[in-house]
């Protein structure tokens, strides 16, 4: 049944169209956990949700769930050297107003003052050789500023944990936007 509910959301994700459409934040948050579900429990993490309601807008599905995916997998990764009981990933989504709060946080190795600056940047990283090529958070920065005209911020202490938040307006219109 797992594997069955993995593929189903694999081909979801796969059968979409790149259009901005109208969809549902929290089933796209759902379909990707569900398929990092396994990498989670091989990391002893556990994903906790914690999701107001249910929020729709109008933007790009697939570029919503490669944010969700690349904030998740790198809280994931935060446990790696971590000696903690309980590993936990809480995800926090609400809606404030006319704007969506998105949060991903891990009680994990945290990241040094000193790389802060740095974490967005292409090619940057602090994971161990073979882990990462530096390109998720630049990814995410890029998906919330240039494709939900939004921002993405970082709050982390060495050794306490890591909080990316990411706020964007909600788009409920239905027509595509012209990009020049």
């Amino acid at each position: 049944r797992r594997l069955e509910s993995f593929v189903r959301a694999a081909r979801r994700q796969v059968q979409r169209q790149e259009a901005p459409q109208i969809f549902s934040l929290t089933n796209e948050i759902t379909q990707a956990i569900q398929m990092l579900e396994h990498r989670a429990k091989k990391s002893h993490v556990k994903i906790s949700l914690k999701l107001n309601k249910d929020i729709k807008m109008f933007g790009n599905s697939m570029k919503f769930t490669q944010l969700i995916t690349n904030l998740v997998l790198n809280a994931i990764d935060a446990y790696e050297h971590v000696k903690r009981k309980e590993k936990i990933v809480e995800i926090r989504l609400q809606k404030i107003d006319s704007h969506i709060k998105f949060e991903v946080q891990d009680w994990g190795s945290g990241i040094h003052e000193r790389y802060l600056s740095k974490i967005f940047d292409p090619l940057f990283t602090t994971k161990s050789h073979g882990k990462g090529i530096g390109m998720g958070l630049s990814i995410c920065k890029d998906v919330a500023e240039k494709d939900f005209k939004g921002n993405c911020i970082v709050e982390s202490k060495l050794g306490v944990g890591t909080t990316f938040i990411v706020e964007f307006p909600i788009k409920r219109n239905s027509r595509p936007i012209r990009l020049s």
